[in-house]
């Protein structure tokens, strides 16, 4: 990498330039023309402050000078130089070259100032080819990051539905649990009930224990489904005629005999009765809620999905806010 050069030196340097092309008009009338053009004060202003090294300054003057005497080929000279060698303004720097050939056509310098023009076309097509690539990379980066911004927003819409359905499971074995002890505490409370009482028929105490074990059999196929059970209590799954429920440990006269019907198993889980209808979806919204909000279960997201397969995204599962969906 070439290292830069000293601010003082570069305008040394580029003061140097601007001699040899004055050194090299060997013309005299170009030569008298340039001393003239010298003269004019804003332009002894322009080269004063290039000579002290504020180059800033006497780009600002000679552009002034121009403004007000365009026809100063020197000041277009010097302005060209500057823009090229400091502003790096090659656009610029083209043009007043071009000025002062037209101001001194008959200049010995006109070679030089056309290598200087073809110099800093070349440099031109540098800077635009790294500012066209600049652009393209920037276009680019901005395309991935909205498209991982349109993932995320996804990716969080189904980390939503997600909690809502793991919330919901929770809930749902915790009610499991509630009914699974609510059951335990009635089969003991029979069988203490039972033991308790001398005038119940062995044919009751014989079906006490075969009560507990199809409850406890119910509770526990209940416990592996996600969704709640049905649970018939006792008081209106077997039809009991007992004398059981009396707290008092003796009775005074014999029990009637008692009569107990099993419960019946609950219906297995079925799947959703298909009848079609339609859902707006809400914000947040997803097929995963979609489908828990409407059938009680997330696993159901895919029947919406081919129920409503051609107006959903390209990706085959994405929602937007307001579309109406089929449900099956």
């Amino acid at each position: 990498m070439m290292k830069t050069m000293p601010k003082k030196t570069c305008v040394f340097a580029i003061f140097a330039t601007i001699s040899v092309f004055f050194a090299g008009c060997s013309r005299t009338d170009v030569a008298e023309e340039d001393a003239r053009d010298r003269e004019s004060p804003s332009m002894r202003r322009g080269m004063e402050l290039e000579q002290v090294g504020n180059l800033d300054g006497a780009i600002h003057s000679y552009e002034e000078t121009i403004l007000n005497h365009p026809r100063l080929g020197i000041a277009h000279l010097h302005l060209a130089i500057l823009l090229q060698e400091h502003r790096k303004d090659y656009i610029a720097a083209i043009y007043h070259y071009q000025q002062y050939n037209a101001l001194r056509p008959d200049a010995e310098k006109q070679d030089m100032i056309k290598e200087r023009i073809r110099i800093s076309e070349q440099l031109l097509a540098t800077q635009l080819r790294a500012d066209t690539t600049n652009g393209r990379e920037q276009q680019r980066f901005l395309a991935d990051n909205q498209r991982l911004n349109q993932r995320l927003s996804q990716i969080e819409g189904e980390k939503a539905a997600l909690l809502d359905a793991t919330n919901l499971l929770a809930q749902q074995i915790a009610d499991l649990k509630a009914d699974n002890e609510r059951l335990r505490r009635l089969v003991d409370r029979l069988q203490t009930s039972s033991s308790a009482s001398d005038n119940t028929s062995n044919r009751e105490r014989s079906l006490l224990p075969r009560l507990k074990e199809l409850i406890m059999s119910e509770s526990a196929t209940a416990s592996t489904t996600t969704s709640t059970p049905t649970v018939e209590t006792p008081a209106t799954a077997p039809t009991m005629t007992t004398a059981a429920e009396v707290t008092t440990p003796a009775l005074t006269t014999p029990a009637p005999t008692t009569v107990i019907t099993p419960a019946t198993p609950p219906p297995a889980t079925t799947t959703p009765v298909a009848t079609a209808h339609t859902y707006t979806v809400q914000a947040g919204d997803s097929l995963f809620r979609i489908s828990e909000r409407m059938y009680g279960d997330a696993d159901h997201w895919k029947r919406i999905r081919d129920a409503n397969k051609d107006h959903l995204g390209a990706d085959g599962h994405t929602v937007h806010v307001g579309q109406v969906l089929v449900i099956p």
